[in-house]
């Protein structure tokens, strides 16, 4: 919920106004309950916002209406069009005129984010923003009720203020997540956010169409450290490029830094500078051990959401039980009962005595080759296979990528593999280095190849792995083993 108010009025000029029966009456005060820029995600009695973009959302503003909202945002230019094409509508209708619809969210976002006095935790990164997102949305539940998280991925110049929008005003703690694709983005969203807390999950080869290395994705993810202010709280990877650039910007600015890793990344000791907090986790199988306590989850498999889990658990330390430590054990119950919420992150299909891990969601490099590392963790010895597709967004990067890909999958043994989408996918047999491997232009294709086959020969494998990039919509080689044990 938010409040539109006198106070915002004097900061952006909009009015106010109701109609019923071709009558218009003039407000200053109004209470938004919820917020939506999608009117397919409707629910009645939501505020509908005519966004500006591939379509204008003011061409859904009777749909709204029809589908039961409350009132709608619109732009000032068809403020005419509405009162004169809607002249009968037979309830009240609410609705908030403004010079520009997309420039008000920004602004009116930002004001909400002061006005609610949470505290706001950012969460960026590379791979495992909402991973690490859900985990402490449960985890700070245990110290803390009022606490409110994005819903999904909603981490983008839309997303984000709907977001923060939607949060209730009883809100203590706010978790944000911010994602980026190109240089300035992070900058203008932690100008909406203004996080107290800033976590970065990895920094990894992600939007290379955009930028020429990793280098390049760490200086566009830590634009996030222009908007800490001093005392603040920042959290970000050993291993990751520019950690000494982080360093003395942290030690400079008085913002309190950790730099975390799990104990299978080579940590450089002469590289810390002794202010900076150092937090490393040693990994055994499934359980990480930091200091001398035990965190650990069943149901996470997968390395880099055990990194997720324990940079979650580093977060609630510093907030919560660094001056408590009495509580941890009692905490550490309780995390070996969250969820991850997510689907198609590393979830678990079993089919007799093989698993089917879907991680369909999405795909880079980084994120491919953690993949496989997990697997091959969790079962150091058996028979594996693969279902690759292609990787988008990787720009000049794209052939290598899908190369380095394929060269992990020959370092830890796998047997199977089935490529499909975009020719650079094929780059991946290249690394692979085994002729015998099938190749399909789309997913549909490998999909369709796969329901004519006699499927037993997945119980050769101990485990299958489902992986490529949004677009190449893995989900349909998933669904063709969902349908084996439904």
């Amino acid at each position: 919920m938010f409040l539109l108010n006198k106070h915002f009025k004097q900061q952006y000029q909009f009015e106010i106004w109701k109609l019923n029966q071709n009558k218009i009456l003039y407000e200053d005060d109004l209470a938004v309950n919820h917020l939506t820029f999608d009117t397919r995600k409707l629910n009645a009695g939501d505020f509908f916002i005519a966004l500006k973009g591939q379509r204008d959302g003011h061409h859904f503003v009777f749909d709204a209406y029809q589908k039961g909202a409350k009132g709608v945002i619109i732009e000032h230019s068809f403020k005419e069009n509405l009162i004169h094409t809607y002249q009968n509508f037979d309830r009240d209708f609410w609705v908030v005129s403004v010079p520009d619809t997309m420039n008000f969210l920004h602004k009116i976002s930002n004001y909400h984010r002061n006005f609610l006095k949470a505290k706001v935790i950012a969460v960026l990164g590379s791979n495992g923003k909402t991973t690490t997102k859900d985990f402490l949305f449960q985890m700070l539940q245990f110290f803390e009720k009022n606490v409110y998280a994005t819903l999904g991925n909603f981490n983008n110049s839309i997303g984000l203020p709907v977001s923060i929008l939607n949060a209730p005003l009883e809100s203590k703690i706010l978790i944000l997540e911010l994602g980026m694709n190109h240089p300035k983005e992070i900058q203008f969203l932690t100008n909406i956010a203004e996080p107290d807390w800033a976590v970065m999950t990895s920094i990894g080869r992600e939007h290379l169409e955009f930028f020429k290395d990793e280098f390049e994705v760490a200086k566009a993810e830590l634009e996030v450290l222009e908007g800490l202010k001093e005392n603040s709280y920042f959290f970000y990877p050993l291993q990751a490029p520019l950690v000494d650039y982080v360093q003395d910007y942290c030690i400079q600015k008085k913002i309190n830094l950790s730099l975390f890793a799990l104990d299978k990344h080579q940590s450089c000791e002469e590289q810390i500078n002794p202010l900076i907090k150092k937090q490393v986790a040693k990994i055994k199988k499934q359980t990480l051990f930091w200091k001398h306590w035990k965190i650990e989850n069943p149901k996470i498999l997968h390395l880099g959401m055990l990194s997720n889990l324990f940079l979650s658990f580093l977060v609630c330390y510093e907030m919560f039980l660094r001056n408590s430590e009495s509580e941890i054990n009692v905490f550490l119950e309780f995390i070996t009962n969250i969820q991850i919420l997510s689907r198609q992150r590393f979830e678990i299909l079993p089919y007799k005595n093989t698993w089917i891990i879907d991680d369909s969601y999405n795909a880079n490099p980084d994120s491919f080759i953690m993949a496989i590392e997990s697997l091959r963790n969790l079962f150091p010895n058996e028979k594996l296979g693969c279902f690759a597709g292609y990787m988008a967004e990787l720009g000049h990067y794209s052939k290598l990528g899908h190369r380095v890909v394929g060269e992990a999958l020959k370092k830890h043994s796998i047997d199977l593999l089935g490529l499909c989408g975009k020719e650079d996918v094929l780059n991946i047999q290249e690394g692979f280095g085994n002729s015998y491997v099938s190749y399909f232009e789309n997913s549909e294709l490998l999909a369709n190849a796969l329901r004519k086959q006699n499927l037993s020969f997945l119980e050769e494998y101990r485990a299958i792995l489902i992986k490529g990039s949004r677009s190449t919509k893995m989900e349909k080689i998933t669904e063709v083993f969902r349908n084996l044990y439904v």
